[in-house]
């Protein structure tokens, strides 16, 4: 029960589309009907061939309300970046198709609307430039149907690519964070009240499952409320569920126990009292809410080493403070005053080193900068979390970034995480942070099982690491008897296995794929060394030979190869990658 949304210019027909593709007009707002432009988000579905839901989220185009369409931009699985063949590409598409870039939306349709308008001339010409700067910005080619919303042609072949898209493999969102932190986690975008039944809340279900009777924690206010009904696509369930197979997952959920109404960018995570104590510490953390975090942030736009913004984030938006931690830093500053076409200067190698990959894929070649957030409110953000920064009270889209740390620090500690910006091989990614604020030094990845002995019912890394219950252990065995082939979780596994997963993962034992698939690290490494050796930067990697280089299927290279991506070393070409970082012997241990 995948989810669709709309993208692009203010009065390009992406309204329109949306009911000649669902029949449904998701213009609701009676100042929308006046004034004939989408305002607010609005929600809807189609039928694939074979009887299935696929959710729809129309956004509105006109830069004002920019704030509004990152909040639908968040839960969608495929995105229809709609271009009028009259107007071409205008500065909302560009706007829009970076917002898409930014929260990882990596299943793209261009859609040519409003062909009924114009000569085949001026549809080609349209097209071809339309075509260019897609793939200039997204990094790879996307595809293109044409269509008429008004006439109707072209919209079933349009569906038509929309089921096949979302039948494609795309790249987990979540980069740097164990996915199964991310479980059953739902930003808010519709609330509203019914008679006899009280507060309901609807958003897009990502990742995880919610049933009836659950108990869940709301977040930023900490409030326990419990799920009394589901619905989903006007239909009641017992239980809704969401993974990389179905997609996200529109979800209506009645509350029970709230004292006052939601507002939109609030977020629901399933709350379980048996954590503590149980090896749990992930999922303990991902329940705190924070007022400041650390970030890595890529600046579109000059910022002062202190600046007032909005941040936006799932469906939420926010107040914010930015600092920028590095602005005395000449090789910082040097390099922003370049990026933001300040003074020229000679690049150093430092610079040269951050500006050949950026490990999110946000945008390829610029400098990735230290910044500290300090929101004007308390917010549920997880390291690892995509966030946009948006001109305060305007539309500019000044950056965009992922959260490496959420909590206070000081400034001893920021200077830390400066230096490891300035000093690593690579971006930095919230374990590396995690690991220097904790005070201890980067640990080498991986554990031989020679090194780990049980204790009275426990086992404990030789290394020092913190104890590990025996069902931890005999999980890590188990996958690393698997070699070189990944470790599948299976439907159903359990909170348990779930908790040990993600303790080995904290522990840096394992590395997940995606949501199901596991990695020991060290057959991590020797499946990069096998991929990687003798290529060098700027080579082209396709499928096939990485497949012939590991053994592996194409079930287990895909995932593999874009947590590849996701970790820097290749970056997706079309259907091919490209080398971004050559292996070398003297990152055994470090990959």
């Amino acid at each position: 029960m995948p989810v669709v949304g709309t993208a692009g210019h203010v009065d390009h027909g992406k309204t329109l589309l949306v009911t000649a593709l669902t029949g449904v007009d998701t213009d609701r707002l009676p100042e929308e009907k006046k004034r004939g432009m989408t305002i607010d988000l609005g929600f809807t579905h189609f039928l694939d061939p074979e009887g299935r839901p696929i959710g729809v989220i129309d956004v509105p185009g006109h830069e004002r309300y920019i704030r509004n369409m990152v909040a639908g931009a968040w839960g969608v699985d495929c995105a229809l970046l709609v271009v009028a063949a009259d107007d071409g590409w205008m500065p909302q598409t560009e706007t829009h198709a970076r917002v898409l870039s930014v929260f990882g939306v990596k299943r793209i349709i261009l859609v040519l609307n409003k062909i009924d308008l114009v000569s085949p001339e001026r549809l080609d010409a349209v097209e071809v430039d339309a075509r260019k700067r897609a793939e200039t910005l997204f990094g790879y080619p996307v595809p293109v149907v044409r269509v008429s919303a008004k006439t109707g042609e072209g919209v079933e072949a349009l569906k038509g690519r929309i089921v096949q898209e979302l039948g494609k493999t795309a790249p987990p969102e979540s980069t740097h964070t164990s996915p199964s932190l991310l479980e059953g986690r739902v930003y808010i975008d519709r609330v509203f009240s019914l008679k006899g039944a009280g507060t309901i809340v609807a958003g897009s279900l990502k990742e995880g499952s919610i049933r009836v009777h659950d108990e869940l924690l709301l977040l930023p206010r900490k409030e326990h409320v419990r799920v009394r009904r589901i619905q989903s696509y006007h239909r009641d369930l017992k239980e809704v569920r969401a993974d990389e197979s179905t997609g996200a997952v529109r979800v209506a959920l009645n509350l029970h126990g709230i004292s006052t109404l939601p507002e939109r960018g609030d977020c629901l995570v399933p709350y379980r009292e048996d954590v503590p104590g149980r090896g749990g510490e992930q999922v303990e953390r991902r329940l705190e809410v924070q007022k400041e975090f650390l970030a890595v942030g890529y600046l579109q736009s000059y910022l002062r080493a202190k600046q007032e913004a909005e941040i936006a984030f799932g469906t939420a938006h926010r107040k914010v403070t930015v600092y920028r931690l590095a602005g005395h830093d000449s090789h910082i500053r040097d390099g922003l005053d370049r990026l933001q076409g300040g003074e020229k200067g000679r690049s150093t190698e430092a610079e040269s080193t951050k500006s050949i990959v950026n490990l999110e894929g946000f945008v390829w070649g610029q400098v990735g900068v230290p910044l500290r957030l300090v929101l004007e409110k308390v917010a549920f953000l997880l390291p690892g979390d995509r966030f946009l920064l948006i001109r305060a009270g305007g539309a500019d889209i000044l950056g965009w970034g992922t959260v490496l740390w959420a909590g206070k620090t000081t400034p001893k500690e920021r200077h830390r995480v400066v230096k490891l910006f300035l000093e690593g091989e690579r971006l930095p990614t919230p374990p590396d942070v995690e690991e220097i604020l904790k005070g201890k030094e980067l640990r080498r990845t991986g554990a031989s099982t020679r090194a780990l002995q049980e204790e009275n019912g426990q086992a404990r890394l030789t290394s020092g690491t913190p104890q590990l219950f025996s069902r931890a252990l005999k999980l890590y065995q188990e996958i690393q008897e698997q070699g070189d082939t990944p470790w599948e979780l299976k439907p159903g596994g359990g909170n348990a296995v779930r908790e040990d997963i993600d303790r080995l993962c904290k522990e840096k034992m394992i590395l997940p794929l995606d949501s199901s698939l596991y990695l020991e690290t060290h057959a991590y490494r020797s499946l990069l060394h096998r991929i990687l050796k003798g290529r060098s930067v700027g080579s082209r990697l396709t499928i096939g030979e990485a497949k012939e280089a590991t053994g592996l299927s194409r079930k287990y290279i895909l995932p593999l190869l874009n947590r590849m991506e996701r970790d820097g070393w290749v970056k997706r070409w079309g259907d091919d990658r490209v080398i971004c970082r050559a292996w070398d012997e003297g990152l055994e241990g470090k990959a």
